[in-house]
């Protein structure tokens, strides 16, 4: 398996509505047997501080046929649980939560044609404690649950130096918000549902200074990329893509009410909006994001959103360095800078003026113009340990490694006296990660992580008042003993019991300590 970071506008290869970027997770494909196939099942659990339970497996399964090609299918599932560390003034849970995933994925890869194609459903409740509140609403015990299902077909040809990739998906979004927990007397309960179907088209065609049978070209395609470069790529994409809202709170009245499954209410608003975009890219990066409907329509305790909002725009320059080092001892030392600038015009935000006392609300807007400037910086070394040992971790000996990462932002536009913003202009003008990676003794390795970092930016407590965020460190530790075909592990967040928080109002847990074990069959 492995995470793609796309930074900025380029994101939008992965929908329109992927402003600033995006984060792809690639799974991993069991590996096949020269003939047949390759099954495989994983088992896992973990338990740990308040009441926190964590139980889940996963089976693949990949099969070899003629000619050269091959499918992949692969069933998870998991389920979760926790008390939450803290409760509500009436005694009650307010930062627990429980919920089951379950996933499909199937795949076939050709010579020519690649097909992708997944099911899934997850089922979530949690107490929000206080993310919501207010200076006019300071509910403490706040409730949310969500059910979503999704599936997708997706497809790649590889014919030549033109690459097409069509997809088809739905995604199917439930929730119900309590603003007081188990009491709709108190706060009729909001509930929503969203079904979002789209079909997109993308696609690049390769340019290059080479010549010959076209044949021949198309099955040395790769290597000849690799080893003598493409000279230039011209990428297209276009994609349609409807949502569907129903809901008690946001929206517009329907002419028919709709039921509510399993309650005695329906749902009385909605809208419903289809989003075409056709662009031709080249090196200039653009991104272009429609206000969501929370934001046009939200109205609740002390929130006013507004229905005219215009679409956010943003464009981005970057430029980037890396550079990797590799010394005779099997030392390895990749370093990487980038500098990045983002222009962005109608950038929607929640604000408050604070200076209205009482009668102060967030209110959603547009802001004119925000210019931001990026640095990023880091390194990666993986090198022997100093007194030859190493462990085993899963069937390869490991080496020390140590990461380091710095990121600093800044932006032009400043916050003015007494307005308190939740998104465009609150956001970590610093952060610094590290982590490390020891053998300790044979089969037996530490991990420790450090996160330190500074948010631009103020919430408001119940009182009405507002409080700039402090800075804050943390430290991760955790212990493995790695086996061939299972491990222990123990592992404690937040070490050193910091006390902070990370974003609004809600206090963030202090040391968790979780132990679990994990079984390859």
């Amino acid at each position: 398996m492995r995470i793609e970071v796309i930074e900025g506008p380029a994101g939008r290869i992965y929908g329109t509505s992927s402003l600033v970027g995006a984060i792809n997770i690639v799974t991993h494909h069991s590996r096949r047997e020269e003939c047949g196939g390759r099954s495989e099942i994983t088992l896992h659990a973990e338990g740990g501080s308040y009441g926190y339970a964590n139980v889940g497996f996963k089976y693949s399964h990949s099969t070899l046929l003629p000619p050269p090609s091959s499918t992949t299918n692969t069933l998870s599932a998991n389920y979760s649980r926790c008390d939450g560390w803290s409760r509500a003034k009436e005694g009650g849970l307010n930062t627990d939560f429980s919920g089951g995933k379950a996933f499909y994925q199937g795949q076939y890869e050709g010579e020519n044609l690649q097909l992708h194609w997944h099911a899934g459903m997850a089922d979530k409740g949690w107490g929000s404690s206080t993310f919501w509140a207010s200076p006019k609403w300071q509910a403490d015990n706040q409730y949310e649950h969500t059910t979503k299902f999704y599936t997708a077909l997706q497809g790649e040809t590889r014919w030549g130096q033109l690459h097409i990739a069509p997809s088809i998906y739905w995604n199917q979004n439930q929730d119900r918000y309590e603003g007081y927990r188990g009491q709709p007397e108190k706060m009729a309960f909001n509930y929503n549902r969203t079904n979002v179907y789209g079909f997109s088209l993308s696609g690049f065609f390769d340019w290059s200074q080479e010549s010959g049978d076209k044949e021949k070209e198309r099955r040395s395609k790769e290597r000849r990329s690799k080893e003598a470069g493409i000279r230039m790529r011209t990428a297209f994409g276009a994609e349609v893509r409807n949502e569907d809202l129903v809901s008690g709170n946001l929206g517009e009245p329907l002419k028919k009410p709709i039921h509510i499954c399993g309650t005695d209410r329906d749902y009385t608003l909605g809208l419903n909006r289809t989003n075409p975009n056709w662009k031709l890219h080249a090196s200039y990066n653009t991104s272009l994001r429609m206000p969501s409907f929370t934001e046009m329509y939200y109205k609740l305790q002390g929130y006013s959103a507004d229905p005219h909002l215009k679409p956010e725009e943003m464009s981005a320059v970057e430029l980037g360095l890396q550079c990797s080092i590799i010394n005779h001892q099997s030392s390895t030392l990749n370093l990487q800078c980038t500098l990045w600038h983002h222009h962005g015009t109608n950038m929607i935000d929640w604000i408050m003026d604070t200076s209205q006392g009482d009668a102060a609300v967030w209110q959603s807007v547009n802001h004119t113009t925000i210019n931001s400037y990026g640095l990023e910086a880091g390194f990666n070394l993986q090198c022997p340990m100093p007194n030859g040992q190493s462990s085993m971790v899963n069937g390869q000996w490991s080496k020390f490694s140590l990461q380091c990462h710095y990121s600093y932002i800044n932006q032009d536009k400043e916050q003015e006296e007494g307005i308190v913003s939740q998104y465009a202009l609150e956001y970590l003008r610093h952060k610094l990660v590290a982590n490390a990676r020891m053998p300790i003794i044979k089969h037996l390795t530490l991990g420790l992580d450090f996160r330190w970092q500074d948010r631009v930016g103020s919430y408001t407590d119940f009182d009405g008042k507002a409080c700039d965020y402090e800075p804050y460190a943390l430290v991760d530790a955790r212990l493995t003993w790695q086996q061939p075909k299972w491990k222990v592990y123990v592992e404690s967040n937040n070490l050193f019991d910091t006390r902070y928080r990370d974003y609004g109002l809600v206090e963030q847990p202090g040391r968790w300590i979780i132990a679990g074990f994990g079984l390859r069959i």
